[in-house]
């Protein structure tokens, strides 16, 4: 927002009063609106034009290589992340994360828990 007022303005009573003042048939659509419809809404269009950025940026190059990364951060959690790398037209190495993974608790939880129940069943594979 332009005036770095919280999302939280769009839930207060004055801000509401506002809107009906500008214009009554907007009433109907504060009923629905709260800072987490609005969050959400941000949310999701910024993954949306995320994900059609990358799709245009990696459509155009011809070669493309795939790494993938897990790593644990200092506040004990494990994440998981994919990356594309390419070449540009002005020679230059471009890194791209193309996915990412809150894996939760610390890697090596993670990975006693898959050993154990691939140990159960028999087979790591």
């Amino acid at each position: 927002m332009g005036s770095n007022l919280p999302i939280l303005v769009v839930e207060h009573s004055s801000f509401q009063n506002l809107i009906h003042l500008v214009n009554n048939q907007a009433c109907l659509m504060l009923n629905h609106i709260s800072q987490k419809t609005i969050s959400s809404h941000v949310t999701k269009m910024y993954v949306q034009l995320q994900q059609k950025v990358k799709l245009d940026v990696l459509e155009r190059q011809p070669t493309i290589s795939f790494t993938h990364n897990v790593w644990t951060a200092p506040n004990i959690t494990a994440f998981m992340a994919g990356t594309a790398h390419f070449i540009n037209k002005n020679f230059k190495m471009v890194d791209l994360t193309i996915a990412h993974l809150i894996l939760g608790k610390t890697l090596p939880v993670c990975f006693t828990r898959y050993f154990k129940n691939t140990k159960s069943s028999g087979s790591f594979m």
